[in-house]
């Protein structure tokens, strides 16, 4: 006996597949970037301190 599919399955909104692989990569890549500026911008800053212009 086959069951007869809801209306709310049946019009169910279909949301769109995220890949948690790429989304980690992308992350990844912007927590990299964020710390070699972060890293580069305090060398300045102590070069700075020093007089090191």
């Amino acid at each position: 006996m086959f069951l007869k599919q809801s209306k709310i399955t049946k019009y169910a909104i279909k949301v769109p597949h995220i890949d948690w692989r790429e989304m980690r990569l992308i992350i990844e890549d912007c927590i990299g970037a964020i710390s070699i500026f972060g890293t580069g911008y305090f060398i300045l800053l102590i070069g700075h301190g020093l007089g090191l212009n």
